[in-house]
C-alpha cells in the first residue's frame, strides 16, 4: 500500500487523488491511499501549493513553468501521483511525448487504477501513431472509470483509425450519452 506522511490537525487534499481527507483518517476513502504520522505536514502544504500554481500555468499556456512548479511538488512530495499525471500533460503539451509517457506511468505505478493517467497515455500513444497501444489504454481507462466520457471518444477515434466503425460508433454513440447524463 502506498504511504503519505502528514500531520493530521487539520484537512489537506490527498496527494494522490486529491479529495479532502479529514482530521482523523488514517486511510483516503476514495483511493485508499494510507497516511503515517512521521514527517512535517509543512512539506505536504508546500507540495499542493506547488501543484495548485502548476495547474494556474498550465491553464494559462505556460507549460514550462507548469512543469517546474509540478516537479517542486513532487520533490516535496514523491508520492504525489496527480502531479505526476499533470507534469505529463504539460510535458505532452510541449511535445514532449516521451517524458509524458514516464510520468504516466510513474502515477500509473503509485496509484494502479488512476484512470485518467491511462487514458492520458492513450492520447500520447494515439499522437504518437500506435493505436493499438492507444487502443489498449482506453480500454483499461474506461475499465477503472466507465463514466470518463473522453476515453471512449478517443477510443472511437481509434476504432475508427483502424476501421473498426461498428465499435467506433457504439463508443461515440457511449461518450455522448455520458456527457448528456452530466449536463
Amino acid at each position: 500500500m502506498k504511504l503519505f506522511s502528514w500531520n493530521r490537525s487539520k484537512f489537506v487534499d490527498c496527494p494522490s487523488c486529491g479529495i479532502t481527507v479529514g482530521k482523523d483518517s488514517l486511510n483516503c476513502r476514495k483511493c485508499g491511499m494510507r497516511f503515517e504520522t512521521r514527517l512535517d505536514s509543512g512539506y505536504v502544504g508546500e507540495a499542493i501549493d506547488h501543484y495548485k500554481q502548476g495547474i494556474r500555468e498550465q491553464k494559462s499556456g505556460r507549460h514550462k513553468k507548469a512543469i517546474t512548479h509540478y516537479t517542486a511538488a513532487i520533490e516535496l512530495l514523491p508520492t504525489y501521483t496527480l502531479a505526476y499525471n499533470n507534469r505529463g500533460v504539460a510535458y505532452q503539451e510541449s511535445g514532449e511525448i516521451e517524458n509524458a509517457l514516464l510520468d504516466y506511468e510513474h502515477a500509473i505505478k503509485l496509484q494502479r487504477k488512476l484512470a485518467v493517467a491511462y487514458y492520458n497515455k492513450g492520447v500520447a500513444y494515439k499522437v504518437l501513431g500506435k493505436l493499438q497501444h492507444a487502443l489498449i489504454n482506453f480500454d483499461v481507462s474506461i475499465r477503472f472509470n466507465s463514466t470518463l466520457a473522453v476515453a471512449y471518444d478517443h477510443r472511437g477515434t481509434v476504432y475508427q483509425l483502424l476501421g473498426k466503425h461498428l465499435y467506433a460508433t457504439k463508443d461515440f454513440n457511449t461518450a455522448r450519452r455520458l456527457k448528456a447524463d452530466t449536463s
